[in-house]
């Protein structure tokens, strides 16, 4: 036997509380929700529609309803018309729905379209995903008598989102061993090739150091492409969630120094950085790491051997802002104009002729705006470059 609820005692029990909230201590009156709809024809319209559209009136007892409510549940037009709707779905459920529109009954806007997506009960007592869509009939006086609405089969939508959700399940799982698999084999190379440069730096072999050295700019650029690509295709796929948290921000910039100061040594280019000691940043540490290894990495790339980089970070009450500035080859106007939309951006050669793609500065514009924060550049051809980002505090 199914639990009949009735949906004015609902409303009956939270009028007062609503009258309460907007300043008056008036009673419930339930011969104000009373109504008559027999001049509304909505058959003329809607017979043929595949969507179930229906109205209720206040008792929470449906008054008409289309004839797809045989296709979508089962029941014929008689068999629905006069049911309530806690017959067809579960109590939970009729609460929460019941709890919906005792909130639209709150608004000044009642005629305004209310969507939600619910599970009702078939013929056989089967759960079907619909989308809901309804809103109130108002008298003259603005009081609700009537609600009227229609609902769409989602059982389909439902399904594919279940299997998409799997699908990327699958999808973040091999990323992520192939990420690790990946980057693990690379850094043993990068640590070996960053032995053998070490070693025959000393060495009277120019065409030997001029080899070893080209291995390890291949090997770092390779390095640092992978990186990028596995971190933009996981956050592009809502992979990547932002984790704050409250770091001491000099020393993650101390951090990105070590791992970019051979890259630099190798260039003979001088890092220095300009940070209160106290500064604290929350922000997800592991995004603002990539993003300061990225932008470092592309000041060493385009910054001529003896040139000079300098980090620098400031924080009000508003905002803060780290800057990235060089003395390095710069940057045209309209190459700036495209360097951080993906579709328009495209790597050129560093000084030494290092390759790249660009990808950094787009998944580096992505991880900052996750952060509702901003990421920009200035630059002049032969004066050098500066790059900043900012994150609301």
């Amino acid at each position: 036997m199914m639990v009949r609820l009735n949906f004015i005692n609902f409303l009956k029990n939270n009028y007062f509380l609503y009258k309460e909230d907007m300043g008056c201590t008036e009673k419930f009156n339930p011969q104000l929700l009373e109504y008559n709809t027999s001049s509304i024809d909505y058959k003329v319209f809607v017979d043929s529609s595949l969507d179930v559209v229906w109205k209720m009136n206040l008792q929470s007892c449906f008054t008409y309803v289309n004839p797809s409510i045989y296709n979508q549940l089962g029941f014929t037009v008689e068999e629905w018309t006069g049911s309530k709707l806690s017959d067809h779905v579960t109590p939970k459920e009729f609460n929460r729905i019941a709890r919906i529109a005792l909130c639209e009954i709150k608004r000044s806007e009642k005629s305004k379209s209310v969507y939600f997506e619910t599970v009702i009960l078939n013929r056989a007592g089967k759960p079907i995903d619909f989308e809901i869509v309804f809103k109130f009939v108002c008298d003259e006086n603005g009081i609700p008598k009537e609600i009227i609405g229609s609902a769409r089969n989602i059982s389909e939508r439902i399904k594919c989102q279940l299997e998409r959700k799997r699908y990327n399940a699958i999808r973040d799982k091999f990323f992520s061993v192939v990420a690790h698999d990946l980057k693990g084999s690379f850094s043993s190379l990068l640590g070996f090739s960053d032995l053998l440069v070490d070693m025959v730096k000393d060495q009277n072999d120019e065409k030997l150091k001029k080899f070893t050295k080209l291995l390890n700019n291949n090997l770092q650029n390779t390095y640092d492409y992978l990186n990028n690509l596995l971190e933009w295709t996981m956050a592009q796929t809502n992979g990547i969630d932002v984790n704050l948290q409250n770091f001491r921000f000099i020393n993650l910039v101390n951090d990105v120094f070590d791992i970019v100061k051979l890259q630099a040594k190798m260039k003979t280019i001088t890092l220095t950085y300009k940070i209160d000691e106290q500064l604290d940043l929350l922000a997800d540490s592991k995004m603002i790491e990539t993003v300061l290894l990225n932008l470092l990495s592309n000041a060493i790339k385009y910054s001529n051997n003896g040139g000079k980089i300098s980090v620098s970070a400031e924080q009000n009450e508003k905002e803060f802002k780290c800057s990235v500035r060089d003395n390095g080859i710069g940057i045209s106007e309209d190459r700036i104009k495209s360097i951080f939309i993906f579709e328009e951006n495209s790597s050129t050669l560093g000084t030494n002729n290092e390759t790249g793609t660009g990808l950094g500065l787009i998944l580096s514009k992505e991880f900052i705006e996750r952060h509702n924060g901003k990421i920009g550049v200035s630059s002049k051809l032969g004066k050098g470059t500066t790059f900043w980002f900012t994150i609301p505090v």
